[in-house]
């Protein structure tokens, strides 16, 4: 009679590490996808401070009406910030449920 048992001799991984591998290699490149989305927003972020800082007007805004206060960027960008933190929480809380399924 054949036991359905992990058995460590076989080649081939049990389902469950398979399944929990693939959603560790998927929260990962959601993890690098989220990371260059940031990286990519604070590069936009700090171009636009050194404009308003420097009063000089972004490039083509004249054609696309008045340039944003200083405050309204700030806001959008905590706002940015506040939603990248929840999904690094999540992410986080993620990666310990895949971890813990892989034991």
């Amino acid at each position: 009679m054949a036991s359905s048992a992990y058995n460590p001799l076989r080649s081939s991984a049990p389902p469950e590490y398979k399944s929990s591998h693939d959603s560790v290699a998927v929260l990962r490149s959601e993890l690098k996808a989220i990371a260059d989305e940031r990286d990519m927003l604070l590069g936009e972020l700090e171009r636009l401070r050194g404009h308003v800082d420097s009063g000089r007007p972004l490039s083509g805004s004249e054609s696309h009406g008045p340039v944003h206060s200083y405050d309204w960027l700030k806001a959008q960008c905590d706002t940015v910030m506040d939603e990248l933190h929840v999904l690094q929480q999540q992410h986080g809380d993620m990666v310990g449920i895949c971890v813990m399924n892989l034991f």
